[in-house]
């Protein structure tokens, strides 16, 4: 999808054939709300830039990432997040160095059933606060696990190291987002 300052609103979209199918984002200023994403990766490309992702039911097929953001200043709100391979993955993920993710906002999201609720890899300043996990222990900060790659030159392999996130503030309950039962 192409166009700048769209809304994407009150639509089913569906595939149950394929395990590896993607409904991609490639604008900058769109909103996607009060959707039902089934066995889609909803992706965020690079180019993207200040959307919004919110209120929508996002069910997996349990290979793919329900949504996978690459691209910087988007914010991922009151969503159901369920049934993925990977709930929420911000970065590339594909091998290139060169991508950068920078400033995602992931908030207010019931995430829940799914293989894994949340990584990244090379993503900075990425904000989680205050999301419903579903295996969250009740104490402290939510533990997100992902990577950070740093070039050190053509001939030379990159720097990987292990890195962490928080969802500094989890909730203890899930949200009852209106038209998400």
């Amino acid at each position: 999808m192409g166009g700048d300052f769209v809304r994407i609103s009150g639509f089913t979209i569906k595939e149950e054939e394929f395990s590896y199918l993607y409904f991609s984002i490639g604008s900058s200023h769109v909103m996607v709300t009060d959707n039902i994403i089934i066995g889609l990766e909803l992706v965020l490309p690079v180019q993207t830039s200040k959307c919004k992702i919110s209120n929508n039911i996002i069910k997996g097929n349990h290979s793919t990432a329900g949504i996978h953001v690459w691209g910087n200043y988007n914010i991922i709100s009151d969503n159901l997040i369920t049934e993925c391979g990977t709930g929420i993955f911000i970065g590339y993920g594909g091998g290139s160095l060169h991508v950068r993710t920078f400033g995602n906002i992931i908030t207010r999201n019931n995430i829940l059933n799914n293989e894994h609720h949340a990584t990244f890899d090379t993503a900075w300043c990425t904000y989680w606060m205050s999301n419903y996990w579903d295996d969250f222990q009740g104490i402290g900060p939510y533990e997100i696990r992902g990577k950070i790659i740093f070039l050190r030159g053509e001939d030379e392999p990159p720097w990987i190291f292990e890195w962490k996130n928080y969802d500094r503030h989890p909730v203890q309950e899930p949200y009852d987002i209106p038209g998400i039962s």
